[in-house]
Parts: structure tokens; C-alpha cells; sequence
């Protein structure tokens, strides 16, 4: 599959494009939070590269992803500890991690580990990059991850607005501030805080499509493509006004589509 891209788009042995994105839990006890993880049948210990592998298995076989699994050996997921209170769970798919959110918070108690922040590779692969660089530590190692500040936005437009002398002077400043957020470009690897167990699991399912819609065109050859775009197409597609699909299902829909 190309997508129109010469080279064949990456896809994982469940049926998702490569796409991959990091999880990071804040842990308040280490030791209790290893003997939960390995109590489930679908986890298995790797002490020779000091991590916890998420088989698609057991517990894990029902999970929603696009393929059913065909035998008890698909890994689709490695817990690495990040220093001594931050535990990391790499998968290869926006799937693969919405469906993990959602898993391991039915299994791992919150008293013991609080999902913070995702980081997410706004990008697609091919299959010969994926054969070059075949573990997800050293793809989420080899670029900057650029870490986002959800307030930064908030607190500009009020900087703006205090320094302008009159209702038109803050409305200039605003719309500029808006043009420059619709035409920034995602960076290759972005890191976001989520709140999950305020807001469900809605908003990051939304963010994470949305990027995957914006990687998708960048490998089309469509680089001027923005965050922006993806949503107004979204909700153009969507047709929320008139009790269409949910946004995020919008642009789940038509990538798998495109990915059919």
C-alpha cells in the first residue's frame, strides 16, 4: 500500500498504519505496580532488554484493533521504566495505544500508576524504515521530542490583550496569533499532557486521529497540510451539525478507508 507514495507504507501485524506512540505513567509504587503488570497472563517479562512485553493474547485478545491475532506471539506493546517513577509503554499504532489506555486502566489501579502524557510520531513509515530501525526506544530517541504547553496559547492571547490599547489593537493581535497556531506545522515527535480520567478517553482519540490524518496527507506528498485542515475536514465530513459521526470517528473512518 502507497497511498500514492512510491514507497509501501508500514503497517503493524494487526492491521494499523505505524504509527508510533508512547504512553507515560507516573508511578507511586514500582514494586507493586511489576508484580500487577506480570500477574496478567498477557505480559510477559524480557530481562535481557529490561522490559515488559504486551502480548495479544489472553487478557489482551479481545482488544479492538484491526486483525484478530492468529497465534499467542504478536507483541503489541513493551513497558520500559524511565528513571524510577516513570514507566513508558511503547506501541506501534494510535490503535494500539487508545486500546492500551483503556486496558490498563482496567487492570493497573490508578492508586498505583497515573496515565500523564502521550507522545505521539507525527508521521508514517515504510517498510524499509521500519526494517532499518526496528525498535520503537531508539524512533522515539532519535529525534527531539518537542513538549507542548496546552496554556502557552491561553497565556499569549492574554499577554496580547493586555499590551493592546484598544478592542481593535487586541483583536488584530488575536487573529494573528490564531494564523500562526493554523499554519504551525506538527513537529516530528510531539509530547502532550492528557487528562483521561477527567475527560474520557474522547479528546485523545480526537487528537491522535488528527494526527494520523495529517501524517497521512504529509505521505501523500501534501505537505502544506496542517492540524487545522484535518479538522475542518473532520467536521465538513462529519457532519456534526447534523448528527453525523463524532469527530474523531470522522477521520478514523476515512483513513480506514484509505488504508482498505
Amino acid at each position: 500500500m502507497s497511498f500514492g507514495n512510491r514507497q509501501t507504507v508500514a503497517g503493524t501485524t494487526t492491521g494499523e498504519l505505524v504509527q508510533p506512540t508512547r504512553l507515560h505513567y507516573t508511578v507511586a509504587d514500582p514494586d507493586a505496580t511489576e508484580r500487577t503488570l506480570l500477574k496478567l497472563d498477557c505480559m510477559e517479562s524480557d530481562p535481557t532488554r529490561k522490559r515488559w512485553v504486551w502480548m495479544y493474547t489472553k487478557e489482551a485478545s479481545s482488544l479492538p484493533l484491526r486483525k484478530a491475532p492468529v497465534n499467542d506471539s504478536v507483541v503489541i506493546g513493551e513497558f520500559f521504566w524511565n528513571g524510577q517513577t516513570e514507566l513508558v509503554l511503547n506501541v506501534r499504532s494510535i490503535e494500539r495505544a487508545l486500546a492500551a489506555v483503556e486496558f490498563f486502566d482496567r487492570h493497573l489501579s490508578r492508586t498505583l500508576a497515573k496515565l500523564t502524557h502521550v507522545t505521539v510520531i507525527n508521521r508514517l513509515f515504510s517498510v524499509a524504515d521500519i526494517n532499518s530501525n526496528p525498535s520503537l526506544q531508539a524512533l522515539f530517541e532519535q529525534t527531539p521530542v518537542i513538549e507542548l504547553d496546552p496554556d502557552a496559547l491561553a497565556t499569549k492571547l492574554l499577554a496580547a490583550k493586555e499590551q493592546s490599547q484598544n478592542v481593535h489593537q487586541q483583536r488584530a493581535a488575536a487573529a494573528q496569533i490564531l494564523e500562526e497556531l493554523i499554519q504551525r506545522r506538527e513537529p516530528e515527535i510531539e509530547k502532550f499532557p492528557v487528562h483521561y480520567y477527567e475527560d474520557g478517553i474522547a479528546s485523545l482519540r480526537l487528537k491522535l486521529y488528527t494526527s494520523q490524518a495529517v501524517a497521512v496527507q504529509h505521505w501523500k506528498g501534501n505537505l502544506k497540510y496542517t492540524s487545522y485542515d484535518a479538522i475542518q475536514d473532520m467536521m465538513t465530513k462529519a457532519n456534526l451539525a447534523n448528527g453525523g459521526e463524532d469527530g474523531a470517528d470522522g477521520v478514523r473512518k476515512e483513513i480506514e478507508d484509505d488504508h482498505s
